[in-house]
């Protein structure tokens, strides 16, 4: 009786893990699907006016609409183990010479995030990444145009 309580709780914390601190891939794992980066010119066509989302590494879920004028808001919907209701918060994006996507948010009760990445394009998606070395890690955004 007690070893199918463990098996259970150990298959139960196999279900959770993922959620809690979903796989990141590396730019070299995406080689396979082509991965074009994106200009600054491209994001300037795609990033304004689009609906983002993506799954932090503690497994809430942001989304978020940026407006043309470089802002948005984003929520979350705080949905990792042990965290407070659903929250939002204010950010900015802009995009640099160099065709990276700069992102700032404000959050209420974490340290503001701030981060710019360059934007990988491939048949599954929207990766982001520091660099297009091949062990940079990539991270996933739904992105999506309006109409």
């Amino acid at each position: 009786m007690h070893r199918s309580v463990i098996h259970c709780a150990g298959a139960a914390a196999l279900l959770i893990v993922p959620v809690l601190a979903p796989a990141q891939e590396q730019i070299s794992e995406l080689a396979a699907q082509s991965p074009h980066q994106l200009s600054k010119e491209e994001l300037q066509t795609l990033w304004p006016g689009a609906s983002v989302s993506r799954v932090s590494a503690r497994g809430n879920t942001h989304r978020w609409s940026n407006d043309a004028d470089g802002t948005f808001i984003i929520s979350s919907d705080n949905a990792a183990p042990g965290m407070r209701a659903s929250s939002s918060a204010h950010g900015r994006w802009r995009i640099l010479d160099d065709g990276r996507l700069c992102v700032t948010i404000e959050w209420r009760l974490n340290p503001t995030e701030d981060w710019c990445r360059f934007v990988f394009r491939t048949g599954d998606g929207y990766w982001t990444a520091r660099s297009d070395a091949s062990g940079e890690k990539v991270y996933r955004l739904e992105i999506r145009r309006p109409g």
